[in-house]
């Protein structure tokens, strides 16, 4: 058996966004519908903590804020 041909995936390499790092970058964090943001292993809780102002922004505006923010 042969194995079935298929299109190779192309490698992308991302550098990490925090400030003054040029490492490169396999964490991505994304908000739905916008773009992906890129960061090193060093820096992958700047990552989360983007992500999580995005969760409390709109926990904000609904009127739900976890106790550690109320």
């Amino acid at each position: 058996m042969t194995a079935v041909p298929r299109e190779r995936a192309r490698i992308e390499n991302h550098t990490c966004e925090f400030a003054g790092c040029s490492k490169r970058a396999p964490f991505g964090f994304a908000r739905q519908r916008q773009p992906s943001h890129w960061f090193c292993l060093e820096h992958r809780a700047e990552g989360d903590r983007y992500l999580q102002r995005q969760d409390d922004l709109s926990a904000k505006a609904s009127g739900r804020l976890p106790r550690s923010l109320a």
